[in-house]
């Protein structure tokens, strides 16, 4: 079963249920002035200065602002199986008090454009053909669009990123192109964590 962490500001931390808050950039949509170089260059910062059990979090909460969404979930899959799952809502989102696994891998139709490399761009969910389950997820947590996209390394799904809105969307290139280019160094994070923890593993069964 994946762990999972869901945040939203301002409320204390909690070991297992982190709570932050994002700022609010006033644009409907990415910034026209937004460099997708930048914005992976502050991602790799954030992978080098964060501890493994924040970083998925911060890079949650960054893309949160960058898009101008109300949430943003990146998953981390070893795999075909979800391991981690990071959920920010922005701090003016409706979002429900528990969290259960908010998986996009559970809907069969949306598995399989993910497992090509293509981005599942959803203007509207509630008008879209999804599984039951994805359906009372997202009834659940109020959203509505979602922009998706897995991340990879070698060449293997290594996890997922998705930007929720909680109204009705029509995604722009600009940001699925933004998502594609954000996608790379967020990859190189979840293997370096992927890596750490087969490293903590190994070394616990050596006498």
């Amino acid at each position: 079963m994946a762990k999972t962490f869901t945040a939203q500001l301002p409320q204390a931390a909690d070991p297992a249920l982190t709570h932050r808050k994002v700022p609010r950039l006033m644009q409907p949509s990415v910034d026209p002035a937004v460099d997708p170089a930048v914005v992976g260059q502050q991602i790799i910062q954030i992978s080098i200065n964060s501890s493994e059990d924040a970083v998925l979090h911060k890079i949650a909460s960054a893309l949160t602002e960058v898009f101008q969404a109300d949430g943003t979930l990146v998953e981390m899959v070893d795999g075909k199986q979800s391991i981690t799952q990071t959920l920010v809502w922005h701090s003016h989102a409706q979002s429900p008090s528990v969290e259960e696994p908010f998986s996009l891998w559970t809907c069969p139709e949306v598995n399989a454009l993910l497992q090509t490399g293509e981005p599942w761009v959803c203007s509207d969910v509630r008008q879209t053909p999804v599984s039951s389950a994805l359906a009372s997820r997202c009834e659940s947590t109020n959203v509505r669009a979602i922009l998706a996209l897995t991340t990879r390394s070698q060449g293997k799904i290594n996890g997922s990123i998705a930007i929720f809105r909680q109204q009705p969307y029509e995604w722009t290139e600009r940001e699925i192109q933004m998502l594609r280019a954000v996608c790379e160094p967020v990859a190189l994070t979840l293997d370096r964590i992927l890596q750490a923890r087969t490293i903590r593993s190994l070394q616990r069964r050596t006498p």
